[in-house]
């Protein structure tokens, strides 16, 4: 199996389940392409060196001068000029109706390379911004087509439009989301329920090393949340619910890692606070040091916010089964996704959104009962084994590309 994988950087730190994904594919036995807009971060997953994915990655430059330079590199070298002209030969009579005629041409001038048909079994989009622009490469590849969909971003992120929505998604073999949230929120944009499947997403287990650490005697407990420093993420909240329990004598160190455009605010409120020697945020971090910062921590606070508007929420919180995986006790929001992603009660603990009382309730009830903690980091890591392990899940993402390629040479030969 060939599959063309589509993003808009690859690698991507913050985004290690698109390297998992990919990953599988050549484990399974088959090969990839991969066709990424920008280039790619120099900290990222060890997937992507393991599995040789940047030698398999295709940067198509699409970005505002680069998309002149890459005209010229099409037409002015010979070679170039050859494969161009039999890409834009082979390629789709239309693109976006929804664009404007010099749009299209110059989208047609700059993919012509990329317009040639290839030995491609299968197409999968994780991006709809960039997979509906390259949507005349995808039609003219001729291959079943698979969509993401992982939640809108934030407000104030681009997203695309409705019409554009519609277009891309109607492109679509099978559109995988990985919770029921994430169905119904893309069911309310427009997405036909019988094209959907759930699948979430994976992480490799084996490279988060469990230790059930028991509450430390003379030590601060130390409390984690990784995600983008952003208003949505909640960070803020925690900050808040920590000087109630450093007031009533909890030994207390958090540590956030991320980046994002509340840093300043959240280290504003961190001295307004007086909270400098008990918060330590971290931005631009590797892999192998974000692993041994969940080594150390006990609590992770995953503290995301249901939107105002009731429809921007998180849909998965893979940082949570990585914080499971690694032996901590997972304090969570009660906001889109996430509570079809734990065991509340069993292996994490599920509290309002919005609520610094509420979180420093609940981070000083686990704190008070540490005789439960054994029991529920064991039942964290076997959650997430059984549910979310990259192994489990690339065996369930194989047959579903294996079923969509038959479905699709079934309808094409009826």
């Amino acid at each position: 199996m060939h599959a063309l994988i589509i993003a808009t950087k690859f690698p991507n730190t913050i985004q290690p389940w698109l390297a998992n994904s990919t990953a599988q594919v050549v484990k399974h036995g088959g090969s990839v392409t991969i066709f990424s807009m920008t280039q790619g971060d120099q900290n990222y997953s060890s997937v992507v060196d393991e599995f040789h994915l940047t030698q398999a990655t295709e940067y198509l430059n699409f970005d505002g001068k680069n998309k002149l330079l890459a005209i010229a590199n099409n037409f002015l070298n010979p070679l170039n000029t050859v494969k161009s002209l039999r890409g834009l030969f082979s390629a789709p009579r239309y693109f976006s109706k929804h664009k404007s005629l010099a749009s299209n041409l110059i989208g047609a001038l700059v993919l012509a390379p990329h317009f040639i048909k290839r030995d491609i079994d299968i197409i999968h989009s994780h991006f709809e911004i960039t997979g509906h622009l390259l949507l005349p490469v995808i039609r003219a590849q001729k291959a079943p087509f698979v969509i993401t969909f992982h939640g809108l971003p934030p407000p104030g992120v681009s997203t695309i439009p409705a019409v554009m929505r519609s277009e891309y998604v109607d492109a679509a073999d099978i559109i995988l989301v990985n919770t029921e949230f994430a169905k119904k929120q893309y069911m309310s944009l427009g997405a036909p329920a019988e094209k959907i499947a759930i699948i979430p997403q994976g992480i490799v287990t084996s490279e988060f090393v469990f230790s059930a650490k028991p509450k430390p005697a003379d030590a601060p407990v130390e409390l984690l949340t990784v995600g983008r420093f952003h208003t949505d993420k909640g960070q803020q909240y925690v900050l808040q619910a920590l000087p109630k329990l450093i007031e009533l004598g909890y030994n207390l160190h958090y540590t956030m890692v991320g980046a994002g455009p509340e840093r300043d605010n959240l280290e504003k409120m961190i001295v307004a606070l007086n909270l400098q020697k008990h918060v330590t945020l971290y931005t631009s971090i590797s892999e192998q040091k974000l692993k041994e910062i969940y080594s150390r921590a006990h609590i992770f606070v995953f503290p995301s916010l249901t939107d105002k508007t009731g429809f921007h929420e998180e849909t998965q919180g893979v940082a949570i089964q990585e914080a499971q995986a690694s032996g901590l006790i997972v304090i969570a929001t009660k906001t889109g996704g996430i509570p079809e992603c734990v065991e509340d009660g069993k292996s994490a603990f599920l509290v309002e959104d919005r609520n610094p009382a509420v979180m420093a309730d609940k981070i000083q009830w686990i704190i008070d009962n540490p005789q439960q903690w054994n029991e529920w980091q064991h039942n964290a890591r076997q959650y997430v084994e059984t549910h979310f392990d990259i192994d489990v899940i690339g065996k369930r993402l194989m047959k579903i590309y294996a079923d969509t390629i038959t479905r699709h040479q079934q309808h094409h030969q009826g």
